[in-house]
């Protein structure tokens, strides 16, 4: 069965999912879980393709738009994750197309901008000084920088411009004002690590290194404290959640120093030990001592 209709979680604070027509020449290769570029509104976005129909489903009355563009070759977000993220968007009342973009790396998510630049027209009424001072300096503005968007360009003259005043200044034919697609270069992000290797150092270090080495030489593992009976009852019924492989979630009530801390570390343990992950949540400053 063809599919001509998408169903797309658009990144963005709404909640709600939206019906897009599929161009003929992407419906052999759009799939669930691709990011397509679709129009809202008056831009264009970044959405995610989460479902494929053959057509418009029932109640559904607007008309429908058509995607834009695929910007996957593959799916980024498999039937498991995507799942997951459904039920994360169902169970915290939160829109399914945030959901999905917080769980992606930054950097995916393209918007559409407003972006200006001088026209011929507008360099020659600049040449020949025919412009008030605010467009003369605007004008400027957008020469020195040859493009630039319409946001920036409100930030840089507060309480001298507006949108009306800019798009005045384009009927006039003295700048253009089209939409482009920006987003960010997504860069590998690095992290330094530090080990001790021992042995006599083979040359003279600065006071500042010598602290340092002696520190990271004395680092020892965190050791594992002697279990109350009442943890032991708790741990045992937690691990009994997590070897279940189902969702079973738990509410442990102490005070503060009661131990609660200690349970989650080796609850931890249990789930690392089957080759699963883990999330920690601190919830305040100083127990983060003890999770390194």
């Amino acid at each position: 069965m063809m599919r001509r209709v998408v169903e797309v979680a658009i990144a963005l604070p709404v909640n709600k999912t939206f019906y897009y027509h599929i161009p003929e020449k992407m419906r052999d290769f759009l799939q669930i879980g691709m990011r397509v570029l679709v129009p809202f509104r008056t831009r264009r976005v970044t959405g995610f393709s989460v479902d494929l129909l053959s057509q418009v489903p029932k109640g559904v009355e607007e008309k429908l738009r058509e995607v834009e563009d695929v910007l996957d070759e593959i799916p980024l977000i498999n039937p498991a994750m995507l799942r997951f993220y459904r039920w994360i968007s169902g169970y915290y009342l939160y829109p399914l197309g945030e959901v999905i973009k917080n769980g992606l790396p930054p950097g995916l998510h393209l918007k559409s901008e407003l972006i200006l630049s001088l026209t011929p027209d507008g360099k020659e009424m600049m040449a020949k000084g025919r412009l008030d001072s605010v467009q003369e300096e605007v004008l400027k503005e957008i020469e020195r920088n040859g493009k630039i968007s319409l946001k920036k360009i409100l930030k840089l003259f507060p309480g001298k411009l507006s949108r009306t005043h800019l798009f005045s200044l384009r009927k006039k034919g003295l700048l253009t004002i089209e939409s482009e697609i920006r987003g960010k270069e997504i860069k590998p992000r690095g992290e330094g690590w530090v080990k001790c290797q021992g042995g006599e150092p083979s040359r003279i270090f600065s006071k500042k290194q010598e602290e340092m080495l002696n520190w990271i030489s004395g680092l020892k593992p965190y050791p594992k404290p002697e279990l109350t009976p009442h943890q032991k009852i708790v741990l045992d019924e937690i691990i009994q959640g997590i070897r279940s492989k189902q969702y079973s979630p738990f509410l442990l009530f102490g005070v503060t120093g009661s131990g609660k801390t200690e349970i989650y570390l080796r609850a931890i343990e249990e789930v690392l030990r089957q080759g699963r992950e883990a999330i920690v949540l601190v919830p305040e400053i100083s127990l983060t001592p003890q999770l390194l």
